[in-house]
Formats: structure tokens, C-alpha cells, sequence
């Protein structure tokens, strides 16, 4: 009888330790660069808003309402100085119509003393050669003759006051008064003046007193005499005028007339400037505006 052997199913088992999960094959890390530390950026922390913002607004609402307060008030100024150069305008004209009205009615009032003049002087010539003329006669012709003669030199007078005394030939500077382009012939009332450039120009106005030493005037009219003067303009007059931007160009006396009589910028500035008149033969025969600052 056999005797059974103890197999290795009869071993007694033992515990098996536990195995490490298989692990794969790592990359080898890559070496990461080495920062310093002027590559780094600083982010400022955040800062709550300032007082400067609600200050700044303040004023410019300040500086606005400033601006509109001035600019309302340089409104309302050049609306009177338009409201004075509009009386002024008004003016000049009714003193121009009246000008030229008393001056043509008095050359017509001179027209009629001549011939009334003309006929006595042949009425005491008459008397003069006559035989049969009284002595009484003669006399009173004598007499109406004075009176009449008397009243032409008092309309003469009147005319020059308004003619002013003649100026001879040559060139002038004044400013235009009154223009009369419609008469026959042509004339032009004009204050006359002095004009000076350069060092004279601040010389005169020193002397006038119109600026104080150490202040200067390129340009300078001094005009410190009342008188007027209407001279005559001859047909082809030539009359420059001087442009906005600069240079001049050439117009009628007629569109002078007009622009004279205007309340447009243009028209201020040439009853403001004074013109320089050449006189030939006793009638202008050029005018050209002067820039008077």
C-alpha cells in the first residue's frame, strides 16, 4: 500500500508581495530658463480715482461760462457800435444831400445875380451915352447896380464856405466827406490832411499826442484843420481802392458813390482811410485809397 506523498498542492502558500504598478517611460523634463529679475513686470496695484478729475471739470465749466459771458458781451458791443456807425452813416448823407442842395442852389442864386448884374452895367452904359437920359436915372441905376453887386459878393462868399478855397494843382491827402458822381461836373468834398510813413509817422502822432514815446505808427494822418474843400473831378478820373486781402483794384467814381453810401465793411473803411487826390488843371484827375490803421 502506497503511502501518499504530499504534492505541492499541499504546500502551504505564502503571501506574495505587492507589485509596483508598471510605470512608462518618462521624457526627460526640458531645463527651464533661468529669469532675473529685470525681466520681471511690475503691475502697479490699482489706485481709487483722484479728486483731480472733478477739479479739472469744475474749471473748465468755469473757463466756458467765462468765455460765454465775453462773448455776449462783445455781441451786445458790436451791436451799438453797428447801431452808431448806422447813426453816423444816416448822417453823412443827410449832410451830403444838404451840402450839395445849398451849394446848387447857390451857383443858381450867383447865375441869377450875373445876368441881373449883366443887364444893369448895360443899362448904365446906355445912360451913360444917352443925351435924353435924366441925371436921376443914371443915379439909381448906379445904385441897384452897388446892391446887386453887393449880393454877388455875399453868395460868392457863401459858396466858398461851402466850395472852400481853391487848391492848386498837385497831390493831396484828405478823407472823403461827400461824393458827387450825379453832378455836373463831378465833385468830391474832402477834409484835407497831412499823411506820414515811417519814423515820421511815429514822430506825429507823438507830437499829437495820439500815442506816448516808445510806441510806434507805421502810418499816420493828421488832419487839424476844419475846412473842407468840393473840387471838381475830371471825366476819366481813375479811383483805386484797396482789397481785403491785399492789393488794389480800379473803380468808377459812380460805384464809389455807392459803396460810400453802404453800411458794408468796406464802406467803413474808405470813409475811414483817406484817399490821395492828384489835381490838374483844378479837377482830380486820380484817387487812391490810403491804408490808415
Amino acid at each position: 500500500m502506497q503511502t501518499p506523498t504530499k504534492g505541492p498542492q499541499n504546500l502551504p502558500v505564502e503571501p506574495r508581495a505587492p507589485q509596483p504598478p508598471p510605470t512608462l517611460p518618462q521624457e526627460p523634463i526640458a531645463r527651464r530658463p533661468q529669469r532675473f529679475e529685470q525681466d520681471l513686470l511690475v503691475i502697479p496695484e490699482a489706485v481709487g480715482p483722484r479728486r483731480w478729475g472733478l477739479i479739472g471739470a469744475v474749471i473748465a465749466a468755469v473757463v466756458a461760462l467765462s468765455l460765454i459771458i465775453a462773448l455776449v458781451a462783445y455781441a451786445a458791443d458790436q451791436r451799438q457800435r453797428a447801431g452808431e456807425l448806422d447813426t453816423q452813416l444816416t448822417t453823412a448823407l443827410d449832410d451830403q444831400s444838404a451840402l450839395f442842395a445849398a451849394a446848387a442852389a447857390s451857383r443858381a442864386e450867383i447865375s441869377s445875380l450875373e445876368s441881373r448884374f449883366a443887364v444893369l452895367q448895360g443899362d448904365l452904359q446906355r445912360a451913360r451915352q444917352g443925351k435924353s437920359v435924366l441925371a436921376a436915372s443914371r443915379q439909381e441905376i448906379r445904385k441897384d447896380l452897388s446892391e446887386v453887386r453887393a449880393e454877388l459878393d455875399a453868395e460868392r462868399a457863401r459858396l466858398r464856405s461851402f466850395m472852400g478855397a481853391p487848391i492848386g494843382d498837385g497831390t493831396y491827402a484828405g478823407r472823403l466827406v461827400a461824393i458827387g458822381a450825379d453832378q455836373v461836373p463831378a465833385r468830391i468834398t474832402t477834409d484835407l490832411g497831412r499823411w506820414f510813413t515811417g519814423v515820421s509817422a511815429t514822430q506825429a502822432a507823438i507830437e499829437d499826442g495820439v500815442i506816448t514815446t516808445g510806441e510806434t505808427r507805421s502810418r499816420y494822418f493828421r488832419n487839424d484843420d476844419a475846412a473842407w474843400q468840393t473840387v471838381p473831378v475830371d471825366i476819366f478820373a481813375t479811383v483805386t481802392v484797396l482789397r481785403w486781402s491785399g492789393g488794389s483794384y480800379e473803380i468808377t467814381l459812380a460805384e464809389l458813390q455807392r459803396l460810400s453810401r453802404s453800411d458794408s465793411s468796406r464802406a467803413r473803411r474808405i470813409r475811414h482811410d483817406p484817399f490821395s487826390m492828384t489835381v490838374v488843371d483844378g479837377r482830380i484827375t486820380s484817387l487812391r485809397e490810403l491804408h490808415h490803421p
